[in-house]
């Protein structure tokens, strides 16, 4: 094959290649034009949106932005860029572009090719045989060649899009440059805090700053004043005790652009609660701060811990916790006690070293040594002591609080006068007591023996001869050191008798004075005050001299025996008259058992013996119910006032039976007495004692101490029976025996009561007779004695004479 033959490559034309080499590069700048302005307006407007994002939240009083969060921003910032940049430019940029695909572009755009620069780019990356027309070839590109001059490239773009990312890219710098221009300062704050992640705050136009909080406290005293010392926090924290209520105080910085109006509580409680507050403007402004305060919910009775936020206009303070702790507390207390050695007794182990729980009304003797101990419910740091009778404060010394500071011991000395304390304790959490804990302890002043004696069958006068019997009993709490009587005779000086007592406090001694005259004493004379006392001493040391216990003071006049049976007949006489009107008064009560025995339903219903209470029971019952009552109504109604007569009638009979028995008695005791007077004053026969005895006293005891008992035993039987039964007895219109058994019975007694009185009351006659006979013959003896006397002066007189 020869030469002309082989097939051969084609050359592009140079005008061809120099065409699409601009259309390449001029695609290839628009894409870096448009990406990077892409690019700009992205970070631009990232800029401005993480700036209001990170300073418009402090406009409104809330914090900046943290670093996590504008970390986060950040990287999201940085992706889409990334992104954008590998979307719009290096993806695009770097793509093949041959001549082929831009000779087709060109030929989309501009109709006047006919194909003619795609063939001729086409037929130039070929190899054309030897049959196909060289002349064809260059006819081709010299026609693409003459449309060349017709191209315009520009025409190829459409500039609209470019134009906006460049508008929106130059507007965008414009604006971040002119924020640096105004606010260089900002610009750089935000630059730091957005693309360097640094924490440089915002300025703020306000300026607050938490004070702290008081926690009112009752000041110890007698006025009893409410303080609310300021605590300030630590680490933005205070502890407060569980139940207090708190008031918290925030300032403003008055030099400040801006003064708050308000301050504002965020705040946040364990349990979850959430809510705001706001706080109250306390007057004007003084030493360049304005002053807030807030004192209600959640803070007023707090039970939980709190966290809370303060806002003032645009600065915001974070992370205040009031942390709630119990308050400290004492939880027990006891005094040791030491007492007086006077107190003591080892033998019996009384009153022995020991302590005693402190109650509310502790009481102690007087010179006790007292040491208070008290353990608390926490941790103590101080323990500060107000003493309300010297109105002084004073704070424990370290070694007087516990190894483990949960206790501590107070010398209270010895005990003089009561002790009143109040106690604050303060915890190692700084935390103190709201309320002071108050001690009180009283001081009992030992008191003089207990004197409780009397003259058994001693009245108001007595013999010379007389022996006097005392009786009772001598306490101390702590024992009595001695006792004695003091005897003084008119104007004379009195004299001490030592008394023996028993071990357990009894007294029962007598004093003889005719033994004493025996023994040299002066004599008792009719006409003398004799006048006594009974007198102990206990063995209190803790003054000069011991407490000496006083008996009731008994004045005696001393009288002729003679006058002294005066005396005493003069009063057997008057309980004689005392004793006519008691068997009076239980005659009448044995009559009125009479009618309870014989006025039954068929007897008439007269009122006899009934008193002025009675009568409106038989007068009622005349017609109560008027015409409108049966004859069958009326009887009943008529058999019940009948039987609840009878039945009122036996229950005086008791009450008049044990007023009796109590008159009686008491009638018997003072004949007793009067026995006793004689035996004690040594008058009288004993004839005479005997029946006053065996006579008298003793029949009365047996009458009041057995036969009206028995009586009354009857009564109640009786009123039982009626009582239980009286609708039924009444219904039955008849007498029922065993009412009348029972009645009858208590008639019985009753009638041997009287049998029994009536008889002393003879006895009581008989002596009376016996006493006037005695006085007729000591009559006859004082005329006697008068009659010689006046013999023997007038015998003088003649001899005188």
């Amino acid at each position: 094959m020869d030469a002309t033959n082989q097939s051969q490559k084609p050359q592009i034309s140079a005008e061809i290649v120099r065409l699409l080499s601009a259309l390449r590069w001029r695609i290839r700048t628009y894409v870096w034009i448009e990406g990077l302005s892409v690019a700009v307006i992205w970070v631009g407007l990232t800029f401005w949106a993480s700036l209001a994002i990170d300073y418009l939240p402090v406009l409104l009083g809330a914090s900046e932005m943290p670093r996590t969060a504008r970390a986060v921003l950040l990287g999201a910032i940085a992706l889409v860029l990334g992104w954008i940049l590998y979307r719009w430019v290096l993806r695009r940029t770097f793509v093949r572009m041959p001549n082929r695909s831009m000779a087709m572009l060109l030929e989309r755009r501009f109709g006047q090719f006919h194909d003619s620069l795609l063939t001729s780019v086409e037929l130039t990356d070929r190899e054309l045989d030897a049959d196909t027309s060289a002349r064809m070839l260059s006819q081709t590109q010299e026609e693409a060649i003459g449309n060349l001059r017709r191209v315009k490239l520009s025409s190829v773009f459409d500039a609209r899009p470019l134009v906006f990312s460049l508008v929106g890219a130059i507007l965008l710098t414009g604006s971040v440059g002119l924020f640096y221009a105004a606010q260089a300062k900002a610009f750089r704050i935000g630059v730091e805090r957005i693309y360097g992640l640094g924490d440089t705050p915002w300025p703020r136009n306000s300026r607050i700053e938490v004070v702290g909080v008081s926690v009112p406290q009752t000041a110890a005293g007698r006025d009893g004043a409410i303080r609310a010392p300021l605590i300030p926090f630590r680490d933005q924290a205070v502890k407060v005790a569980r139940g207090a209520s708190v008031t918290l105080t925030v300032r403003a910085d008055a030099t400040a652009k801006h003064v708050p109006d308000v301050c504002t509580i965020y705040y946040r409680t364990a349990e979850g609660d959430r809510g705001r507050v706001n706080m109250t403007r306390v007057g004007r402004i003084r030493d360049d701060y304005q002053t807030f305060s807030y004192d209600g919910k959640p803070l007023k009775g707090i039970l939980s811990t709190v966290t809370f936020d303060v806002v003032g206009f645009d600065h915001r303070l974070r992370g205040f916790t009031l942390e709630v702790v119990d308050a400290p507390a004492v939880i027990e207390a006891e005094l040791g006690c030491e007492f007086p050695g006077y107190m003591v007794n080892e033998e019996l182990g009384l009153w022995l070293p020991r302590d005693i729980p402190l109650t509310s009304g502790t009481q102690l003797p007087a010179g006790t040594e007292v040491t208070l101990k008290a353990a608390s419910n926490k941790p103590l740091s101080e323990v500060r002591v107000f003493d309300t009778q010297s109105e002084k404060s004073t704070s424990l010394p370290d070694g007087a609080i516990d190894d483990d500071r949960l206790g501590f011991a107070i010398p209270l000395g010895k005990l003089q006068d009561p002790v009143s304390l109040e106690i604050t304790l303060v915890d190692t959490d700084n935390v103190a007591s709201d309320r002071a804990h108050r001690v009180y302890v009283g001081a009992i002043a030992d008191v003089a023996p207990r004197v409780n004696v009397g003259l058994r069958g001693i009245g108001t006068a007595v013999t010379p001869d007389v022996r006097i019997p005392i009786q009772g009993s001598v306490q101390d709490d702590y024992g009595v050191a001695r006792t004695w009587l003091e005897v003084m005779v008119g104007d004379q000086q009195p004299g001490e008798v030592p008394i023996t007592i028993a071990r357990d406090g009894g007294l029962e001694t007598d004093i003889d004075f005719r033994a004493r005259r025996a023994d040299g004493e002066r004599a008792l004379q009719a006409g003398d005050t004799l006048n006594l006392t009974v007198k102990a001493a206990d063995r209190a040391d803790l003054t000069s001299s011991p407490n000496v216990g006083v008996s009731d003071h008994y004045q005696l006049e001393v009288v002729a025996p003679d006058e002294l049976l005066s005396r005493l007949e003069a009063r057997e006489l008057g309980l004689r008259k005392r004793f006519e009107q008691v068997v009076m008064e239980v005659t009448e009560m044995r009559d009125s058992l009479v009618r309870v025995r014989v006025e039954g339903p068929d007897a008439e219903t007269t009122g006899g013996d009934l008193g002025e209470r009675d009568r409106p029971l038989e007068d009622d019952s005349a017609g109560e119910n008027g015409p409108s009552e049966s004859p069958a109504e009326a009887a009943l109604r008529i058999a019940k006032r009948k039987w609840a007569l009878r039945l009122l009638r036996s229950q005086r009979a008791v009450f008049q039976s044990q007023k009796s028995a109590q008159e009686t008695l008491g009638i018997a005791a003072s004949f007793d007495d009067i026995r006793l007077e004689l035996i004690n004053n040594r008058v009288e026969t004993q004839d005479r004692k005997e029946r006053l005895q065996e006579k008298i006293a003793e029949p009365l005891n047996q009458i009041g101490e057995t036969l009206f008992p028995e009586l009354d035993s009857r009564l109640e039987a009786l009123i039982q029976t009626m009582d239980q039964r009286i609708d039924e007895l009444a219904a039955s219109g008849e007498e029922d025996a065993d009412t009348v058994a029972k009645a009858e019975a208590a008639l019985e007694q009753a009638n041997e009561v009287l049998l029994a009185m009536n008889e002393v009351l003879e006895n009581m006659l008989d002596l009376e007779s016996f006493n006037e006979l005695l006085d007729l013959v000591r009559g006859i003896i004082r005329d006697q004695e008068k009659i010689l006397s006046e013999t023997k002066k007038q015998q003088l007189l003649e001899l005188s004479e």
